[in-house]
């Protein structure tokens, strides 16, 4: 991505959305959106709360940015038809700011293959998420921004962290970032999916950017 800011303060290549697309989101039935991801601070810490505070006010649930590290780090818990889902989500490509005490941000985790290797200390963090999670919901999900773009190789430290999340008490563990769908597999009764692909998204210049893939019967927005 180009490295200088233009004339209003973005970067070459930034995403931004009208807010009038919060409406879209809620007739889609989303109900959780994950903002841990490395385009969220294109616009500036300002816009970034401006974005966390816009959706909520939609009445949909966020994690993974927010105002602090806090914020940021806090999961949150949606009950249907009886079900706690608990969700949780980091970034570890980087870009976005890492949230801190006092200052605006994703929820960070430093690992390959953008911000590594891999820091224990930040694993330690979200795995304690992940368990204090799992006290509070049925079905724990962690969504995970990390992975190598347009491939379907996976980095050394996905598998590493991801299993690792399953067994401090992830459930599902859904990854973005790669824009390719990559591999799954099942740890125990825990489904890790690498990467979702693209749900939508303009790139169209390969077949795989086109591509995507759902969990059934779970509706959440991962960035791509």
């Amino acid at each position: 991505r180009p490295e200088g800011l233009g004339t209003d303060g973005a970067r070459g290549d930034s995403f931004g959305a009208d807010p009038r697309t919060r409406d879209g989101l809620l007739l889609a039935g989303f109900d959780v959106i994950t903002l841990a991801n490395n385009h969220l601070g294109d616009y500036g810490p300002q816009s970034l709360v401006e974005t966390v505070r816009l959706i909520r006010e939609s009445g949909i649930q966020v994690t993974g940015a927010g105002a602090n590290v806090a914020a940021a780090s806090t999961p949150v818990v949606v009950e249907r038809d009886g079900v706690r889902f608990g969700f949780v989500a980091f970034d570890a490509i980087g870009e976005t700011p890492a949230a801190g005490p006092q200052t605006p941000g994703a929820y960070r985790l430093r690992m390959q293959p953008r911000t590594g290797p891999l820091q224990q200390a930040d694993l330690d963090a979200v795995l304690g998420s992940v368990r204090t999670l799992a006290t509070q919901a049925d079905v724990v999900m962690v969504a995970a921004h990390w992975g190598t773009q347009y491939t379907t190789e996976l980095v050394p430290d996905q598998q590493t962290v991801a299993r690792a999340l399953v067994d401090a008490g992830a459930d599902v563990v859904l990854g973005g970032h790669p824009h390719w769908v990559q591999g799954a597999e099942l740890r125990g009764e825990s489904l890790i999916a690498y990467s979702l692909g693209n749900f939508v998204f303009d790139m169209t210049f390969m077949q795989q950017t086109q591509e995507g893939v759902g969990v059934p019967s779970i509706n959440t927005a991962v960035s791509a």
